[in-house]
C-alpha cells in the first residue's frame, strides 16, 4: 500500500429533509426520521446535475436512515460502510423541539448565550461532536487514499465539526442546506491529513 503523500478528493453530502427540517426541530442523534417527499425531490435534481462525475470510490453513510436514504437515492447502485462515528450530535433534552419551543428556558438561554459551545443537557458537547465527527473523517480518508474520490453522506452538524476542525475556521460557517454539501481536497500522508481547498456544492 502507498504510505508516500497523496491527493484525495473528498465529498461530505448532507442527508436530503426530514418533516423534522422542515418543521425547524433539532434532530440528532435520537432521530430517525425517513426523508420527506421535497427531500427526496431535491436529492434527485442533484443526482441529475452530474455533480460528482464518477461513482464513488468509498462511500461511508451515518447510520441514521435519513442518511442511508439519502445514499440510495445519490448512488443506488454503489455499496456503503456503515459509519456510525459520523452520526449527527445528541441533542439531548433538546431533541425533536423547536426554537419557539425552547424559548424561554433557563437551559436553552445558557446554551445560546454559550454560542452552542455548553453542552446539551443530557446530550453532548460541541468538543466531544468535533472530535468525534474529525475522527471519523480522518481516519475514512486514510483508510480510502487510494480511491479517490472519498463520500461521506452524514448530517449538517458532522459536515460544520470536520471542515471547523479540518481548515481552523468558524463552525457555524459552514452551515448547508439537505440535499448539498462541500468538496474537499485533502493531503494524506499515513494517518495525516492536511486541507489544501473546499467548494461548495
Amino acid at each position: 500500500m502507498t504510505r508516500g503523500l497523496l491527493t484525495t478528493q473528498c465529498f461530505l453530502v448532507r442527508h436530503g429533509a426530514t418533516a423534522d427540517n422542515l418543521a425547524g426541530r433539532y434532530a440528532g442523534m435520537r432521530s430517525d426520521a425517513p426523508l420527506c417527499a421535497q427531500g427526496v425531490a431535491e436529492l434527485e435534481r442533484l443526482r441529475a446535475s452530474n455533480w460528482l462525475a464518477a461513482e464513488p470510490g468509498a462511500l461511508l453513510v451515518s447510520p441514521a436512515r435519513r442518511c442511508v436514504e439519502t445514499a440510495r437515492v445519490l448512488f443506488p447502485n454503489a455499496p456503503f460502510e456503515p459509519a456510525p462515528e459520523l452520526e449527527e450530535i445528541d441533542f439531548g433534552q433538546f431533541e425533536g423541539k423547536t426554537y419557539q419551543e425552547l424559548s424561554g428556558l433557563p437551559e436553552y438561554q445558557k446554551w445560546i448565550e454559550s454560542n452552542g459551545r455548553r453542552p446539551f443537557p443530557g446530550g453532548e458537547s460541541l468538543d466531544a461532536f468535533v472530535a468525534r465527527s474529525y475522527g471519523a473523517f480522518a481516519k475514512a480518508v486514510a483508510e480510502n487514499r487510494e480511491k479517490s474520490p472519498v463520500v461521506l453522506v452524514c448530517h449538517g452538524g458532522s459536515i460544520m465539526a470536520i471542515l471547523s476542525r479540518l481548515t481552523g475556521r468558524e463552525y457555524f460557517s459552514f452551515q448547508v442546506p439537505p440535499a448539498a454539501g462541500f468538496e474537499v481536497a485533502v493531503e494524506v500522508s499515513g494517518e495525516d491529513v492536511r486541507f489544501i481547498s473546499y467548494r461548495r456544492v
